[in-house]
């Protein structure tokens, strides 16, 4: 009896011990969130090496690396900031190891295996596949075996979410729309053209099919639909993010204004645009000159008559860089580069940085380079009024022939002066691109109009 309740004291002591050291092991916060931080950070970039981008099972969309992407980019720039609060800091270290953990977890599931695929082409078979989205949508693949041309594995996962998602909403507002967003995971194209029929709650009438084009941040006009009983059939050759919207536009963007003399931007910042002889457009933009040689300079515009208030108060831009079109043209490229080049085109993906008084969009390449440790060559030239950048990554101009170089646009339109003379406003997206055709295969909305035959 004895030993019975020496026992059961013995137990609940041992109990007793494991839930205190439980519950003061969740008691505990880093001492130092920034190196808490960068430990996650470390950790998120090794998996991302570890990842294999690609449509078989085990392997990862393109969608889900630059998600994880833009967790470690958001980070990094918390834990650079001069003196980042407290809270934030907490904030984002829940957030990185919840991404991370949730990165682990978002490898390719719902695949057809390269061989699955060949036996469909092989037998001249049919396959269907139902994915729900959301309690009332839902989508159904319908492949056939006659329409496969490859015999490539396929990543059947279809979301409403995607990390373009505020871009494409941003176009939606911007030109009026109503749109659904089904985002495919499937990395680039398809074996073969796929049907999907998607079901929804909307009862009939027409819908209009777009796809997303993340190099030019434009919506591109596919197809009208017809509503039928519920129900949307659409064909589609390649995965990323198709929009149905409720009206007709041959290409959606946002809609940018060009920087004028003397027009206030949304803090109410005057800027003013330095004009001259040497600061003409057609002959500071290489990319638009005749000697077709992209530029990446021009006019400046000068903030003024910041009110105390608005200094104070942070502004923030978004950055990043890509190389997307030279995975196109690799036998363009110089022996030894090809390690230079991201098997995703994306040397780094849109990092949130805040903007010094001032800064041009020069200022914050140079800024977001150093700090990411990035290589980044340029050189001051009179020829072009400022700022020429010769080279990104060991990417240089004429690596990719001799119709190549880098360009930059800013909320999805190219600016027709350089990034040394364009002011950064608040919540601006800046995006650099290496172009292997004058800027043709970028999006540039100019390039007809200064490279006509």
């Amino acid at each position: 009896m004895k030993k019975n309740k020496i026992r059961k004291i013995v137990l609940v002591s041992i109990v007793a011990v494991l839930v205190i050291t439980g519950l003061y092991r969740l008691s505990i916060e880093p001492s130092d969130y920034n190196q808490a931080i960068s430990k996650q950070i470390n950790k998120a970039n090794v998996l991302l090496e570890n990842a294999k981008l690609g449509n078989d099972k085990g392997d990862y969309s393109k969608n889900t690396v630059l998600k994880m992407k833009n967790s470690i980019a958001e980070a990094e720039a918390l834990i650079e900031e001069e003196a980042p609060d407290i809270d934030d800091l907490r904030s984002q270290y829940k957030k990185i190891k919840e991404d991370i953990k949730e990165f682990k977890a978002s490898s390719n599931k719902n695949c057809l295996s390269k061989e699955d695929v060949e036996k469909l082409k092989k037998d001249n078979e049919s396959f269907t596949k139902e994915n729900a989205l959301g309690s009332d949508s839902k989508v159904e693949w319908d492949i056939s075996g006659s329409k496969i041309e490859n015999s490539e594995a396929i990543n059947l996962d279809v979301e409403t979410d995607t990390v373009y998602e505020d871009l494409i909403k941003e176009i939606a507002k911007d030109n009026d729309m109503d749109i659904q967003i089904l985002s495919f995971r499937h990395n680039g194209k398809l074996p073969g053209e796929a049907d999907i029929n998607f079901s929804t709650s909307s009862d009939g009438g027409i819908k209009h099919l777009y796809k997303y084009d993340d190099v030019s941040n434009h919506l591109i006009y596919q197809s009208e639909l017809q509503v039928m009983d519920n129900k949307t059939l659409l064909s589609i050759k390649q995965g990323g993010d198709w929009i149905l919207a409720d009206k007709k536009i041959e290409v959606a963007k946002v809609d940018v204004d060009e920087v004028k003399p003397g027009v206030k931007d949304e803090a109410g910042t005057e800027e003013e645009t330095n004009t001259g002889k040497e600061d003409n457009a057609d002959s500071n933009n290489s990319t638009k000159k005749s000697d077709n040689k992209p530029s990446s300079t021009s006019l400046t515009t000068t903030p003024s008559n910041t009110s105390p208030s608005q200094k104070a108060k942070k502004k923030y831009c978004t950055i990043e860089i890509r190389c997307d079109t030279i995975l196109n043209n690799m036998d363009r490229l110089p022996a030894g580069k090809d390690p230079y080049i991201p098997k995703d085109g994306v040397i780094l993906a849109p990092t949130k940085i805040e903007i010094k008084e001032g800064e041009n969009v020069f200022d914050i390449l140079k800024r977001v380079t150093r700090s990411k440790g990035i290589q980044m060559e340029f050189r001051n030239d009179p020829l072009y009024s400022g700022a020429y950048i010769m080279g990104i990554n060991h990417l240089y101009e004429f690596d990719g022939g001799e119709l190549s170089g880098w360009m930059y646009k800013v909320n999805g339109w190219f600016p027709n002066y350089g990034c040394s003379r364009y002011i950064v406003k608040h919540r601006d997206v800046i995006s650099w691109n290496y172009t292997c055709n004058l800027g043709k295969d970028v999006g540039d909305q100019d390039y007809d109009k200064y490279n006509k035959d």
